[in-house]
């Protein structure tokens, strides 16, 4: 995790220098992942004591001031870092693995790093870090993990983003180094029952949707009974307590019980319920408070009301994309969802796009993926000649590309082996997209 560690206090920085060095010579590559950043009042008297300490001695010490043009020498290293508020450009200089004296507003640093780290340990007042991050945060999928430390090195408070962020892991191994106590506020660690948004984070998932992964986290968190219907294995996840696993097949009778009225407050049967089946709830013993599905499906969860419910989306499927010069990106993504939509499939699970290499230059293509978030492969004639004879092929596209086919066998490559060809190649306009998975 890329991290930076800030104090604003003497004390504070000799606590940061001691925990940097902790992380020097716990292995693992930690020292190109942390940043220091210290008042450069204090570089005078920190300079001799990083000189004097082995484990920082080869770690160059430079100035990050408001002052443009200033230019920081030190027995360590020169730098010449700028730092103005509002313009980051300074900030590009910054490498890992540095400790950084800055001058200026502490808010403004603050708010220019934000962006740029993964995870933030402030050794500081917690009342400090609340004022100067509150108006920085914007969502939790998406926040950096915040850890604030007393400078006495006492306790390593997980404060924002501990789950998705990382917090309370980060928490847990910067007190580990220190021999301080980790502080964890979460409810579901605490209370050490499942928490979906932090198994959707360890097994790749993506929560869908998530404005209802705290209700759901509150239902665990509070004991009350959570059923998880799921596609995919989950190692580590046992049935205990007020979690009921069922694979993903019993999710059809569950939503049959809730169509006859079994759950209460699930309204009205709808006109598409499924038929009568034996009861569900009878097997599950209560009706639950919560429903977790994971899977890449595509389900009506209309009968469900006002239950609570998440999918959990695995991350597993890959799109072969085969496409004609000049394609726009909006073509791609179109084609795409045409492709998923038509196999009840959730955009969300598509991890990666693939295609022949004579088609790595294509920008509609990479702009595409890079909307989606998502990684793109490519794969040279030889390699999708290797799938010859296992899909169909067209005459019209191995006189322009070489290869009889191309979207099929590049989402099959892609998956990997074992693949599974969920979605055979669609047409959609100027592109065509096949859908794998991975086993």
């Amino acid at each position: 995790m890329r991290t930076a560690m800030l104090a604003l206090t003497r004390q504070g920085a000799h606590l940061c220098l001691a925990l940097f060095e902790k992380f020097l010579t716990a292995g693992g590559g930690e020292k190109d992942e942390v940043s220091l950043f210290l008042p450069e009042k204090f570089a005078g008297e920190l300079l001799p004591e990083i000189a004097a300490r082995p484990p920082l001695a080869n770690i160059a010490a430079s100035c990050l001031k408001q002052t443009a043009g200033l230019t920081y020498s030190s027995d360590l290293g020169t730098g010449r870092f700028v730092f103005a508020p509002g313009d980051p450009e300074g900030l590009r200089s910054v490498c890992p693995g540095r400790v950084y004296f800055f001058d200026g507003p502490f808010r403004e640093l603050v708010a220019a790093l934000f962006p740029e780290f993964a995870g933030f340990v402030f050794i500081m007042a917690a009342g400090i870090v609340v004022r100067v991050i509150a108006p920085l945060l914007r969502d939790k999928r998406t926040d950096p993990a915040v850890v604030v430390m007393d400078e006495k090195g006492r306790f390593a408070v997980s404060l924002a983003s501990g789950h998705l962020g990382g917090a309370n892991e980060l928490a847990r191994k910067v007190a580990a180094l220190v021999g301080a106590q980790a502080v964890i506020t979460t409810a579901t660690d605490l209370q050490q029952t499942l928490a979906v948004d932090l198994l959707a984070k360890e097994r790749g998932m993506v929560c869908e949707p998530f404005a209802n992964v705290k209700k759901i986290n509150a239902a665990l968190a509070n004991g009350e009974k959570v059923v998880i219907f799921t596609q995919t294995a989950l190692p580590g996840v046992k049935p205990a307590g007020n979690v009921v696993l069922f694979p993903l097949e019993r999710a059809g009778a569950f939503l049959s019980a809730c169509c006859r009225g079994e759950r209460g407050g699930a309204g009205p049967r709808p006109d598409n319920c499924p038929p009568d089946s034996p009861s569900f709830l009878e097997e599950a013993e209560e009706r639950p408070a919560a429903v977790v599905l994971i899977t890449n499906k595509i389900l009506d969860v209309s009968p469900l009301g006002d239950l609570p419910y998440v999918f959990l989306r695995p991350k597993n499927l890959v799109a072969g994309v085969g496409c004609k010069k000049g394609v726009k990106p909006e073509e791609v993504t179109e084609a795409l969802y045409f492709a998923l939509a038509g196999a009840r499939l959730a955009p969300a699970g598509v991890r990666t796009l693939a295609s022949i290499s004579l088609k790595q230059n294509e920008p509609g293509l990479l702009e595409a993926a890079r909307r989606l978030g998502v990684e793109i492969k490519f794969f040279d004639v030889a390699e999708i000649e290797s799938c010859a004879g296992r899909f169909r092929e067209s005459a019209y596209v191995k006189k322009i590309t070489g290869v009889g086919a191309v979207c099929e066998p590049a989402a099959w490559l892609a998956a990997g082996k074992p693949a599974r060809l969920l979605v055979p190649k669609t047409v959609y306009n100027r592109v065509t997209v096949a859908v794998a998975a991975e086993n």
